[in-house]
């Protein structure tokens, strides 16, 4: 699901997107050339149709874009790094480097995409008024459903539960309540459970109703709910890990290849290893990447046949590589900025190795136990039995 291809720089920041959006396009594009603007403009020719649908579907992921660059540029004015603002098959996203440090920062980063939505409905609107005023049917169809589609998106994304802008809105109030961002993170993510279920629920109603959308709704609630159940499982961790430092949880890597090993030759020096990781190091030596055998194993030979490990290592670790966090750094703060695990540790600007999710397992069982030995410690000095043999 990694966007693919860089389309532009906007304000210095990246607008990736993939072949999921060419899908968007075209499922926007049918609907608008076949149902929309044939109803609203049954005399306009095949011709004008066709050109205002897909005016329609660019329109749409212009207005995508602008409500997820409405988060970036909120989160960059209140100090927060952003990565990239990505278009995907299920809309967008505003990936940003590190995480809002107050309440009123998350409420105002989540507030931005949504308000962009509905200014731009009431602008499409407005403008749809002024079309139809002035005799053009097909346009104005065209800037009617795009005044509609904004608004259905602004609200849709206010619904609160994560990883929706209204769940980040709810995580927010939570925090600002209880003073607990993490805890108030899982509390959100439990809510977006719900709010994913109800959508998918609808759906399938829908579906079994006869409505062909209903399919689609299902699967957006699949998303939202899966998402949250992800979200929800991170930041139980991460109360769990309060307090472990990433060099406290991370693990060696013994080995490391160049980019241009072939990758049959990578895993013939490590089959006898239990080891599961392997980094990458490209052409200048810096490690660049790294290699899950675990992954590896379920892949047919003939999918791996030629494949050099810097290939297959930016097939694994994703299209922009590993994530480098610093040795000292908290575990849940690495975590918020990683997304998730692995990630490569650094310290004193060398990779000393990586931190796996059975990594984080270990470190949090050996938390848990701990906190159960300092639990009864009193009561083994205050049993009559202790020192006895």
């Amino acid at each position: 699901m990694n966007p693919r291809f860089t389309l532009a720089r906007i304000a210095g920041i990246p607008i990736r997107t993939g072949w999921g959006t060419l899908v968007i396009a075209a499922v926007i594009s049918w609907s608008l050339a076949t149902t929309i603007i044939p109803w609203a403009a049954p005399d306009a020719s095949s011709d004008a149709t066709w050109i205002g649908a897909l005016l329609g579907a660019v329109l749409f992921l212009g207005s995508l874009l602008a409500h997820e660059l409405g988060h970036a540029l909120a989160a960059r004015r209140r100090g927060i790094e952003v990565d990239e603002v990505a278009l995907w098959i299920f809309g967008g996203v505003a990936r940003l480097r590190t995480e809002p440090q107050r309440p009123a920062d998350e409420a105002i980063v989540a507030a931005a995409g949504p308000a962009v939505s509905m200014g731009l409905a009431v602008l499409a609107s407005g403008a749809a008024v002024a079309t139809g005023v002035a005799g053009l049917p097909t346009t104005t169809a065209v800037l009617a459903w795009l005044g509609v589609t904004n608004g259905l998106l602004a609200l849709f994304n206010l619904l609160p539960g994560l990883p929706l802008d209204g769940g980040r809105l709810l995580h927010a109030a939570l925090w600002a309540r209880s003073g607990r961002r993490i805890e108030s993170r899982a509390q959100a993510a439990t809510a977006g459970r719900v709010v994913g279920a109800g959508i998918a629920g609808l759906g399938l109603l829908q579906f079994a109703a006869g409505g062909g959308g209903g399919l689609w709704t299902a699967l957006v609630g699949w998303f939202v709910f899966t998402s949250a159940t992800q979200v929800r499982r991170g930041a139980q961790l991460a109360v769990r890990l309060d307090g472990i430092r990433v060099r406290d949880a991370l693990r060696t890597v013994p080995h490391t290849v160049a980019w241009y090993e072939p990758i049959g030759s990578v895993l013939r020096r490590t089959a006898d290893g239990g080891d599961r990781f392997v980094l990458v190091t490209g052409p200048e030596g810096w490690v660049v990447g790294l290699i899950d055998l675990h992954r590896l194993a379920g892949v047919p030979p003939a999918a791996l046949e030629g494949l050099q490990a810097g290939q297959v290592a930016a097939t694994t670790a994703g299209q922009d590589g590993p994530v480098f966090v610093g040795a000292d750094e908290a575990v849940p703060d690495a975590l918020e900025r990683a997304t998730g695990a692995p990630f490569l540790v650094v310290d004193d600007g060398r990779v000393v190795g990586l931190v796996a999710d059975d990594d984080l397992a270990r470190a949090a069982e050996r938390r848990r136990r701990a906190e159960l030995a300092d639990a009864l410690h009193p009561l083994h000095h205050d049993s009559p039995m202790a020192g006895a043999r």
